[in-house]
């Protein structure tokens, strides 16, 4: 509701304050609900056992055509981008002649040329 120019919402009669609070209330309160969930259904919890799903979460984003610079993608776009990321992912772990190492290098690539053909057709636009 605030918008990219603050301001000119609370000059219009937002409560940008409010807002502000309580959108970081609720993305504090689902962030500890979904750590809860997470360690819940593991055996030990450990500080760096999801280091790799910010990168995971990013790559789906980007697969699903969401500019990294804001301004364009919807959430059909991005659960196409995971359907993506895990039939890409799923079916890299199951070949199995490609070694351990080379399963993120594919997909590293995969994401590249995923990045390069967004940014294409952003400058076309």
């Amino acid at each position: 509701m605030t918008g990219g120019n603050r301001e000119a919402a609370r000059l219009a009669g937002v409560r940008t304050e409010r807002i502000v609070i309580a959108c970081l209330a609720i993305c504090g309160l689902t962030a500890g609900i979904g750590g809860l969930v997470n360690s819940g259904r593991l055996e030990k919890v450990s500080l760096d056992q999801n280091a790799d799903l910010l990168l995971n979460a990013v790559a789906c984003v980007v697969l699903g055509g969401t500019s990294l610079f804001g301004g364009e993608g919807s959430m059909l776009r991005t659960l196409l981008g995971v359907v993506t990321f895990s039939v890409l992912h799923y079916g890299l772990n199951r070949i199995s002649g490609i070694n351990d190492l080379m399963r993120p290098f594919l997909l590293g690539v995969v994401l590249m040329v995923a990045l390069v053909i967004n940014g294409l057709l952003a400058r076309r636009k």
